[in-house]
């Protein structure tokens, strides 16, 4: 009877934790369809020394253009097509990555996603000296959440 009341104790106890966990968050959201799929909806390879981009693509993504750059290592790179409605900076995750260069390393943020555009800003620089890359290319792959 012992063993049996702990148990009981120990499942309501779990219980008014997950509930007070939950508590204010929406557990009701469901994926896009496209973040669904898992197939990215935008990516690009920008060559940051000549401000070019040397591909791109992704689901819904019609066309690309770098729309900035500097010689700090900086580009920023714009995507036109038809993206979900609603969306917002939040529901876009990035993944960056340095090409062709000992210590590379790439970041890339999303400021502007909308149902028609996404704008990434990326940089990369080099990790053991902190010098920027103003030669290398950087990649990045943009995938659509709830």
């Amino acid at each position: 009877m012992r063993r049996f009341i702990l148990t009981a104790a120990a499942v309501a106890t779990v219980a008014v934790m997950v509930t007070t966990i939950t508590q204010g968050l929406d557990l009701t959201l469901k994926p896009s369809a496209q973040s669904k799929s898992g197939d990215a909806v935008a990516y690009a390879r920008a060559r940051i020394g000549t401000g070019s981009l040397a591909t791109f693509g992704g689901k819904g993504t019609i066309s690309a253009f770098i729309t900035g750059a500097d010689q700090t290592g900086f580009v920023e790179v714009t995507f036109y097509g038809k993206y979900p409605k609603d969306l917002t900076v939040d529901q876009v995750t990035t993944v960056a990555m340095a090409s062709r260069g000992n210590f590379g390393v790439a970041n890339a943020d999303v400021v502007v996603a909308n149902s028609t555009q996404l704008v990434v800003d990326a940089t990369c620089w080099r990790s053991d000296t902190g010098a920027q890359q103003l030669t290398n290319d950087v990649s990045f792959v943009l995938y659509l959440g709830r």
